[in-house]
């Protein structure tokens, strides 16, 4: 059977990530944990690409371990591109390090450090939902001692697995039939999202933070304030005048229907550099859920 949850974490953290596991397990979801799941002798690195590619989700624990965590940035690249669902659990209250904020923009977010029990409630019922299933788990009665009888027939037991079975599978159909049809990616959203980038870009470096913040989504404003958003803006605005904004390529496809999207943008001097921003679809609307720039200031 292939693993469901992989479990990526610091060194620092293994004590959070080990009680994370063994929560998850114990209410029935499998999970692969290193250096549990390697094999003795096996390389890390191809026993790491391995597990990854048999999971169906990834679990980042996010602490202020994470910084320069070159490690777990490069498993979160790893199934970023394999089109896992990347769900982080905070430790502790802090923000993404740089070089993971990029992936973690438009994703889950889960807080431990103030109710552990509640958010691995909450954790568990999101990897099942990442796995296309209910999140109910039904418990069977116990099995009782069969009765001698002259008369065959069917066993109480069996007809209460039956019923049991036959109502799961109603409430698996009602629940697909709900579930909303995904939105298939076309080149024209790809480049009304690099679009739409562009302008955000244009706003934020003119100084213009409020038409800017109104720019961005809900996951953004989770971490971001307005006055602490206006204060990186303008770290950002002292630093250099930009002259122009160019696409960087095609903007990457993430999940629930969010674009990585990377620019080049060129200053006056001459000089210029690579930024890179999320674009997610929000109702009928583009925003902006990830601006790893200001984590960098």
């Amino acid at each position: 059977m292939a693993r469901q949850v992989f479990i990526s974490y610091r060194k620092e953290d293994k004590p959070s990530a080990d009680r994370i596991c063994q929560e998850l397990e114990r209410g029935g979801t499998q999970c692969w944990i290193a250096p549990r799941n390697i094999p003795a002798g096996r390389e890390w690195a191809a026993a790491i690409v391995e597990a990854l590619k048999s999971c169906t989700s990834f679990v980042l624990v996010l602490s202020s371990n994470s910084k320069n965590a070159k490690q777990i940035s490069r498993e979160a690249e790893l199934a970023d591109n394999l089109g896992l669902p990347i769900i982080t659990v905070r430790v502790e209250d802090v923000e993404p390090p740089p070089e993971l904020q990029y992936f973690l923009g438009n994703i889950q977010w889960l807080d431990a450090f103030s109710d552990f029990d509640s958010a691995m409630q909450r954790l568990a019922s999101v990897v099942q939902e990442e796995r296309g299933t209910p999140a109910a788990v039904v418990t069977p009665s116990p099995v009782l001692p069969a009765r001698r009888s002259s008369r065959r027939g069917f066993s109480p037991y069996l007809i209460a697995v039956v019923v049991i079975v036959i109502a799961a599978a109603i409430g698996l159909a009602f629940w697909w039939r709900s579930k909303p049809a995904p939105v298939p990616a076309s080149n024209d959203d790809a480049s009304a999202a690099s679009a739409f980038g562009i302008a955000y870009l244009r706003q934020r470096d003119s100084g213009t933070a409020q038409q800017a913040y109104a720019m961005t989504g809900p996951a953004f404003r989770k971490h971001w304030t307005l006055r602490r958003y206006s204060d990186k803006v303008e770290e950002l605005r002292k630093q250099a005048s930009a002259a122009n904004y160019a696409a960087s390529g095609p903007c990457r496809m993430r999940q629930r229907g969010a674009y990585g999207c990377e620019y080049l943008v060129s200053f006056s001097g001459g000089t210029s550099k690579k930024e890179s921003l999320i674009v997610a679809g929000h109702g009928s609307e583009w925003v902006i859920s990830g601006d790893p720039a200001l984590a960098s200031q």
